[in-house]
């Protein structure tokens, strides 16, 4: 089965996990992260002037301030895709190839220059003037909040100035991505890109016209990203519970994991339903880990898997059952996956 390899982090698999944030919770919510982007623009300066000020509240044992920020930056830029119809697009275009540059190991987000054309004149959505706390005038506040429930759920909430929104709002998260970008270690830098990219990877398989459907979106993208980045900061700290296995185990449970997926697939595939674990995908899971040859030779197991299924007619119930069953077998797997990561 031949199967064209794409190089998609594990990451964007995992994305749909979710988990759930609930605003009912009984007790104290709490904030965790804060960031505040004061933002100076007047139609007459050829840039505006922008400044990013972060407050680390409380830090869970779980995840480290780097690590919180880096989920609460990927809550503002979801959260600017859902609430703004008319630059969704383009958002998700442009800061593409800023977030492969930053897994390729670019020392900063770095994005092109991006004008708003509205009334015969060009407006300067990005980039900005770096300037002080102290130095900025007249500045519109957009302020980020990555919250923790008391049954320790994660989401975010936002609170936007009034006025200029169009030039504003798709400026705020790229304010901070650049920022941000400039303080991580090369490690933390590859991990926003990764969170980037899987923001992208998620919105770009949804209807971008249809804004309700998005709503609620950036809450579930925030509790699933801020899981993972939990899980990667254990990993840094030496806490996770992966043993390293032998390389022939690893090909063992990567056959294994790769016929379960290719069964899931085939039976969403039944329902006309979009797929995380499609070939092209699945490819560019294992491409993280394997020489091209060795992924070609997984995907005869995906093969496999699809076959076994191969002819049924749709059945959601039986789709949710093997979803549910595969989720904590694919983290697991990527848990036990990370000594033979490649380092792109």
């Amino acid at each position: 089965m031949e199967i064209k390899i794409r190089k998609i982090l594990s990451l964007s698999l995992v994305i749909g996990t979710i988990f759930p944030v609930s605003s009912h919770s009984q007790g104290r919510v709490e904030t965790l992260q804060r960031v505040d982007v004061k933002m100076s623009f007047h139609w007459k300066e050829p840039a505006g002037s922008a400044t990013v000020i972060w407050s680390t509240l409380k830090t869970p044992s779980s995840l480290s301030s780097p690590f919180m920020k880096i989920s609460l930056a990927g809550f503002l830029y979801a959260r600017t895709i859902v609430n703004h119809a008319e630059t969704r697009l383009d958002l998700l275009k442009r800061t593409q190839s800023a977030a492969v540059r930053l897994l390729r190991g670019s020392k900063e987000f770095e994005l092109g220059e991006w004008n708003l054309d509205a009334g015969g004149r060009k407006f300067k959505i990005y980039p900005w003037r770096w300037v002080a706390a102290e130095e900025i005038k007249d500045a519109r506040t957009y302020t980020a909040r990555l919250i923790q429930t008391p049954n320790g759920s994660l989401g975010g909430h936002l609170e936007m100035a009034q006025g200029l929104e169009r030039i504003l709002a798709p400026a705020a998260p790229l304010i901070v991505f650049t920022k941000l970008s400039q303080e991580l270690n090369p490690t933390e830098r590859i991990l926003l890109g990764r969170v980037i990219f899987s923001i992208n990877d998620f919105y770009s398989r949804k209807n971008l016209s249809d804004t309700r459907s998005l709503i609620g979106s950036e809450i579930l993208i925030t509790a699933t990203l801020s899981k993972v980045l939990m899980d990667e900061y254990a990993a840094t700290q030496g806490s996770a519970k992966n043993s390293k296995i032998s390389t022939a185990e690893f090909k063992s449970n990567s056959y294994v994991i790769a016929k379960k997926m290719g069964a899931l697939y085939e039976l969403q595939r039944a329902c006309g339903l979009r797929s995380n674990v499609s070939p092209d995908r699945t490819a560019g899971l294992f491409i993280n880990y394997m020489t091209e040859s060795e992924v070609q030779e997984i995907m005869e197991h995906y093969a496999a898997g699809m076959k076994t299924k191969s002819g049924k007619h749709c059945n959601k119930p039986e789709v949710s059952r093997n979803l549910i069953d595969l989720m904590p077998e694919m983290r697991s797997y990527i848990n036990s996956a990370r000594p033979f990561m490649k380092k792109w």
